[in-house]
């Protein structure tokens, strides 16, 4: 466990669980926070790219992580735990693009 995965995600306390389809304007400087996630699965869609030639492009599905999940990460999490989904609670993104995503390393890993 060297990385840590996050995704642009709007939790809010109260906020329902459930599944959430990625939508691109949560994206990018102005989306929304960076939230950590996990990888849980990853689909190959080819189609026309920039220049007009074929390409595959790869979406993946997420899971939030809840406050146990976040405990684990040890000091990372504490800035998260004021907005941390509940123990339980299972949030899934899907259809995220790859440049949606965020890879670093684990705090202390290097």
């Amino acid at each position: 466990k060297n990385i840590v995965f996050y995704c642009h995600y709007g939790y809010q306390p109260g906020m329902s669980e459930g599944e959430y389809v990625w939508m691109d304007e949560w994206g990018g400087p102005n989306g929304l926070s960076l939230y950590p996630c996990r990888v849980v699965q990853r689909e190959a869609v080819d189609m026309p790219g920039p220049n007009g030639a074929v390409e595959t492009f790869y979406y993946y599905a997420m899971v939030m992580l809840d406050e146990d999940a976040l405990a684990e990460l040890g000091d990372i999490s504490s800035k998260f735990f004021q907005n941390a989904i509940p123990s339980g609670e299972y949030h899934f993104l899907t259809y995220v693009p790859r440049w949606a995503i965020e890879i670093r390393d684990w705090f202390y890993s290097k």
